[in-house]
């Protein structure tokens, strides 16, 4: 672990603490602390002991160090974590008809998976992949949403809310104006979303009979 900036000539010390997977030493206040990204991701993380030079700078999930926190931990930034498996997902992923439903169930276990340890990265990809679907079923519903049976439609459904609201939370956690692009982008995505959940309700609306 290395120790970034002066530290505080005061002997407030934030308390050693485990934060996403790591163990964070007892640290003098005023000191930045670098390591590893969590398992399964590249690149590297950092936290904040308020204090000192720190003072008015962002941590993770754009908490600012104030007077009032001095010595506490800010949040772990992992705005340059990148997860392997989701890059990966990002490579090869492909909105196509064919493989609509196997996307997306991928895409929702990928997001739940990663946690809260998405970088800024992970997130313009997992924005990519949810918007592509969201494109493709708005622009194909006859194909990919309208099944058989209610329940489908349902799952399908849940999918998609399961992604997106994986993104909300991520958009939030990753703050900070280096990624105020891909957070309207999610924002965006919301929106589609709640126009694909209207052609959804008409379709199963329209079904006749629907088998739960």
């Amino acid at each position: 672990v290395l120790a970034l900036g002066l530290a505080s000539t005061a002997i407030a010390q934030c308390p050693a603490d485990t934060s996403q997977g790591h163990l964070w030493s007892s640290t003098t206040a005023g000191v930045a602390l670098q390591t590893l990204c969590p398992s399964g991701s590249t690149g590297s993380m950092g936290r904040v002991c308020c204090g000192g030079s720190f003072f008015g700078v962002l941590g993770g999930n754009s908490e600012v160090c104030s007077a009032a926190d001095l010595a506490d931990w800010l949040d772990v930034d992992v705005r340059s974590c990148s997860f392997t498996t989701l890059q990966s997902l990002n490579t090869s992923f492909s909105a196509a008809v064919a493989t609509f439903d196997s996307s997306l169930t991928s895409l929702a276990s990928e997001l739940q998976s990663v946690a809260s340890a998405m970088g800024t990265a992970d997130m313009a990809a997992a924005v990519r992949m949810l918007d592509a679907l969201v494109d493709l079923a708005a622009t194909n519903a006859s194909v990919v949403l309208v099944n058989t049976t209610s329940k489908a439609l349902s799952q399908t459904t849940g999918r998609f809310l399961t992604a997106y609201n994986a993104l909300l939370a991520f958009s939030g956690l990753v703050g900070r104006t280096a990624v105020v692009q891909s957070a309207a982008a999610v924002n965006l995505v919301g929106v589609q979303l709640q126009t694909l959940a209207s052609l959804i309700a008409d379709d199963v609306h329209s079904m006749s009979p629907a088998v739960v």
